[in-house]
């Protein structure tokens, strides 16, 4: 089974505006929203691609209760912890020129018994070979160790861990060696300390042991590397419409591919048509797998020299 886990979930709204216009007044030409956070933007995208898993999220009070049942509707089997506090949301303003401002509230702020709670029942479904996506930012209130920990946990009952999160609980979740890490370059500058070369980011994950990296670069691709081979794929020029998310698909194609034991570099290319195919649409995901499977043909492979 694959789990994803979102620890600081919020409902996602998208504002459409004519054009950016500050100290004034903008009219709204339409609004829609959609359950938002990482790792039910993984599940989604992991259920449209027909792979079965389960969405654990932290959620609270009536925007809580809204995003449950927006993941029901869409076919997402959710596991919910109810905590007290309200779960936020974030804002998204877009003019008619793809130009956008993306307003996070921070979420509410999980107690220490809500956590340990947490812990306590999550222990119970762990199981060997399950595949576990830990994603996104932390509430309040929540150890910014909490992915070392729960990453600990996990890899002890056997499970594999995809981790795709940043700054403090980025650092301190590297410590429990996930089995897959997805950062972008400023991510892993921020980590290393100084800008550097793709191949020493490359290198300093798997000096930690880390079997499998997927480093993004943007609308450049990715490249995915194992300690034996490094796969480019750049994806082709699209007309963009929504960037949030696509990081989220990508990840989603890449455990997808992965969990049916795919080779490194279909598992690359399976990564970047997802993401593409998320970016070109007006959601938070692409609609099909077919809109993937058109991409997946179109993208080219090259071998990285350094592996």
């Amino acid at each position: 089974m694959i789990y994803t886990v979102t620890f600081n979930p919020a409902l996602d709204v998208t504002v459409f505006i004519d054009t950016f216009q500050f100290n004034g007044v903008v009219r709204v030409g339409r609004k829609i929203s959609q359950a938002g956070g990482k790792g039910f933007n993984v599940s989604r995208a992991l259920t449209i691609l027909g792979s079965k898993n389960i969405a654990i999220g932290l959620l609270g009070g009536e925007t809580g209760k809204k995003i449950e049942k927006e993941l029901i509707s869409e076919g997402l089997d959710p596991l919910i912890f109810w905590i007290k506090g309200e779960t936020r949301t974030n804002t998204v303003i877009r003019d008619k020129n793809g130009k956008y401002l993306k307003v996070n509230e921070s979420g509410p702020t999980v107690s220490g018994e809500e956590w340990a709670a947490f812990l306590e029942q999550i222990g119970t479904i762990m199981k060997t070979g399950d595949i576990w996506v830990l994603s996104g930012s932390l509430p309040l209130g929540i150890p910014v160790g909490a992915y070392a920990v729960l990453c600990q946990h996990l890899k002890a009952k056997g499970c594999i861990v995809a981790m795709d999160t940043s700054g403090a609980a980025f650092r301190m979740g590297l410590n429990a060696v996930p089995d897959i890490v997805k950062p972008n370059q400023s991510e892993a500058w921020e980590l290393i300390g100084h800008k550097c070369s793709n191949e020493e980011i490359i290198n300093t994950f798997l000096a930690q042991s880390i079997p499998l990296v997927c480093l993004s670069l943007g609308e450049k691709g990715i490249i995915l590397s194992s300690d034996q081979e490094a796969i480019r794929v750049e994806p082709p020029k699209i007309n963009e419409r929504n960037p949030v998310g696509a990081g989220d698909a990508a990840l989603a194609g890449l455990i997808y591919s992965m969990d049916r034991k795919e080779p490194l570099k279909l598992m690359a290319k399976w990564t970047v048509a997802s993401g593409t195919a998320a970016a070109k649409s007006e959601n938070n995901c692409f609609s099909s797998i077919k809109e993937v499977k058109n991409l997946l043909v179109q993208l080219k492979v090259e071998n990285e020299a350094y592996r």
